[in-house]
């Protein structure tokens, strides 16, 4: 069992992150620093392409599309891209077509009681739903300062310290994963 303290999660979940070059009529400069980030990306999203695929029954287009998403709006909302996928685990288990039972659809659990039917089956789309559950998320930790105990709450709806826990452990697990590298500097995707 692998644990991370709630401060460690500060860094996680503050760092302001780019995740691919924006696009427009003139190109960006790369710098090095930039290329470095974008390798550190790439081979955090393949590590977790094969963690997933391993862990469940997805396609490889369904964890593209998962992570494509999750990367995305870690950038837009600021928020560790670790912490979403932990999210989605917890959840739903990567379940696209997921409903809990008290009325949260989709991969992240998103829960809006007064949507309308066809409103509510937008839920079902990964992509949107990763969109929602992330601004959730952000405004739940800016409403409590940047406290990840009390903004997961608010996202499950109640206090439960298990829920925090399974969170925390698998961030930490992420964590722990994506440091190791082996003797040629590496990544090792460790499962």
């Amino acid at each position: 069992m692998c644990f991370v303290s709630f401060a460690s999660i500060a860094f996680i979940t503050n760092v302001n992150q780019t995740f691919e070059p924006t696009s427009s009529t003139s190109v960006p400069k790369l710098t090095k620093e930039k290329i470095a980030h974008i390798e550190e990306v790439n081979k955090t999203k393949a590590y977790f392409k094969k963690y997933l695929m391993k862990k469940y029954p997805l396609y490889e287009k369904h964890t593209d599309l998962i992570l494509n998403s999750v990367f995305k709006e870690a950038e837009i909302k600021n928020i560790s891209p670790l912490l979403i996928i932990a999210v989605i685990e917890v959840e739903s288990s990567c379940r696209f077509d997921a409903i809990s039972n008290v009325g949260a659809l989709g991969i992240m659990q998103v829960y809006e009681p007064r949507l309308s039917q066809e409103e509510a089956k937008k839920l079902f789309d990964p992509e949107y739903n990763i969109q929602k559950g992330t601004e959730k998320l952000s405004n739940f930790l800016k409403a409590k300062n940047g406290n990840l105990q009390l903004a997961l709450g608010m996202y499950l709806g109640a206090q439960d310290a298990t829920y925090n826990a399974k969170i925390m452990e698998l961030i930490g697990r992420y964590y722990v994963a994506l440091q190791t590298v082996d003797k040629k500097g590496v990544m090792v995707a460790k499962f």
